[in-house]
């Protein structure tokens, strides 16, 4: 029997609506379906296989508070403004939404979303080190475009709401453990998951309200801790030469993207086609993101707490 490890090439669809403001220049912690943030956010970006820091603007996921500056002149499919994310603790988490993949501090996390469908585990639920993850969006019904690209290298297994507290809070950041996990369980979780009043919200997943159910926290491969030479990445571009945003890049890969995918995921464990290996659908990926202009964000700075 062949045991060995068999990474998948997922395309995981997420909803690629912008965060649009309604009153201020202040956005507040979402509380509807989920959006894209156009974000500005101290970070590093690598080039030509080395770090370089700088002032990063990207697409990705951050459902708290961010601060808002229009832009006046907006490209096509650009964005039509620059948030600058920070997050604030709540008296009431159940029906704010969650942050999820998380793409801010030393490594990429991905914790939740589909993970489970019907009361049944997905395969997103038992991913093999080596994945290849391309969260992004469909566009016009016809284009598939990314915002992150997440390269598992480890994982906490089977954690729920009544083990958070020993399995997976010791592990990670204050800032993740709340704006994540806080939003599915319903409470803070800036110190402890106490086991009474772990209440999921009803509003944000679906699957955590389901008693039995576990999940599995993925931790992506970095630029210095790597999967055969795969790591994870953001597109992204130096603030400077940004000018008014950019459009998230398009992806195509015969036999492995849909281009009509609107929802849900598709993994494919067959990635030979030609003699390939997973590093070259990687390295593909990052071929067509480079091709448009744009850099491999591998760091982006944790959102400040403000009191």
């Amino acid at each position: 029997m062949d045991n060995q490890p068999k990474p998948k090439f997922v395309q995981f669809i997420h909803p690629g609506g912008e965060h649009i403001v309604k009153d201020g220049n202040i956005k507040q912690w979402n509380d509807e379906p989920h959006r894209r943030k156009f974000m500005e956010v101290e970070g590093t970006y690598c080039e030509n296989g080395d770090p370089i820091d700088s002032t990063l603007h990207f697409w990705g996921e951050w459902e708290p508070q961010s601060d808002v500056t229009n832009i006046s002149k907006p490209i096509v499919d650009g964005p039509t403004c620059i948030h600058h994310p920070f997050w604030i603790r709540q008296n009431r988490y159940a029906g704010l939404q969650n942050t999820d993949p998380f793409v801010f501090g030393n490594q990429f996390q991905y914790a939740i979303c589909q993970q489970h469908k019907n009361g049944r585990a997905t395969f997103l639920r038992d991913l093999d080190r080596g994945s290849v993850i391309l969260f992004g969006s469909c566009k016009s019904k016809t284009q598939f475009v990314i915002d992150t690209v997440f390269v598992v290298r480890s994982w906490i297994d089977g954690y729920n709401r009544d083990n958070f507290a020993t399995r997976v809070a010791p592990y990670i950041d204050q800032t993740y453990s709340t704006v994540t996990f806080g939003p599915l369980f319903g409470i803070d979780l800036g110190d402890t998951c106490p086991k009474r009043n772990c209440v999921s919200s009803a509003k944000d997943q679906a699957a955590a309200e389901m008693k039995d159910s576990t999940f599995r926290l993925y931790f992506g491969a970095t630029l210095n801790d790597d999967v055969d030479g795969m790591f994870s990445f953001f597109p992204c571009l130096d603030r400077d030469t940004s000018g008014s945003g950019f459009a998230r890049p398009v992806i195509e890969i015969g036999g492995l993207i849909t281009n009509t995918l609107m929802q849900g995921k598709k993994g494919n464990g067959d990635v030979t086609a030609n003699g390939a290996t997973m590093k070259d659908r990687w390295n593909e990926v990052v071929r067509q993101v480079e091709q448009r202009g744009l850099k491999l964000g591998i760091f982006a700075r944790i959102p400040d707490l403000r009191i």
